[in-house]
């Protein structure tokens, strides 16, 4: 995977879990839904994964990453 595409992907990743959003989500999940095995197991059964493959592709390239300031200074 590309450096740039690391970064996108880590992005990402902060945003789903490091997040207040994604904090009080997680906090609901664990409280009001169940058994996490029978949740999980669900999910996985019942998810339209090429659905969640393009929306995550869609929120990736989404992301601006700015240009290192390295990168400026050695003309590229």
């Amino acid at each position: 995977m590309a450096a740039l595409d690391r970064v996108k992907l880590f992005k990402l990743v902060w945003d789903l879990v490091g997040s207040e959003f994604a904090g009080r989500h997680l906090q609901y999940e664990k409280l009001y839904l169940g058994a996490s095995f029978t949740v999980r197991a669900h999910n996985y059964r019942e998810a339209p994964w090429p659905d969640y493959r393009r929306i995550v592709d869609d929120l990736l390239a989404s992301y601006d990453v700015p240009a290192s300031p390295m990168s400026s200074r050695r003309g590229g």
